[in-house]
């Protein structure tokens, strides 16, 4: 992606994104709850925990019962992938400020309000609704910056994003380690 995102924390995933027009006097596109349930929901099946006592039997069978969990949340997942009408898997960028996406059809003009669905996680169904203006192309890239989000849902976008991108970092750094 050559457009360069402004916003100093975002990772870079490939996720499925849709994006429609939406008309200049649209203010019925408030996704506040829907938008705060589904980054609850995507931070829920992405958490990680460390139990003290790892050598606990208890531990041993949290471990086995959270085994389970991971195959019920794996079978889940394709079921869902396998009924829903998901878009096409892009590449981007993700900030919670803006997204930047590879485009592989006709991308929104520059300046348009548009309406992005983001699929964060592939166990959830519900989509991330951000309605965003778009503020360039360039070289197959569009960027598109998010309309104000209610403060919950900012905050949850913040985290989102935060993890990811510790993550990425946590994982380039192992990989040259290597």
């Amino acid at each position: 992606m050559n457009i360069e995102a402004a916003a100093a924390l975002s990772y870079d995933d490939h996720l499925p994104l849709a994006w429609r027009p939406l008309a200049e006097d649209d203010a019925s596109q408030s996704h506040e709850t829907e938008n705060l349930g589904a980054l609850c929901a995507v931070a829920a099946l992405e958490e990680h925990r460390e139990l003290p006592g790892e050598d606990t039997p208890l531990h041993a069978e949290i471990h086995r019962l959270h085994q389970k969990m991971d195959l019920l949340v794996h079978m889940l997942s394709s079921l869902i992938r396998s009924q829903a009408q998901l878009p096409a898997t892009v590449p981007l960028r993700l900030s919670a400020q803006r997204l930047v996406w590879t485009h592989g059809e006709t991308p929104p003009p520059p300046g348009a309000r548009i309406l992005l669905e983001l699929y964060l996680h592939r166990g959830l169904a519900q989509p991330l609704r951000l309605p965003a203006r778009v503020q360039a192309l360039a070289d197959g890239a569009a960027e598109a910056v998010f309309e104000p989000l209610g403060e919950a849902s900012l905050a949850a976008l913040e985290r989102h994003v935060f993890l990811h991108h510790r993550r990425s970092i946590a994982g380039a750094r192992h990989a040259a380690q290597r």
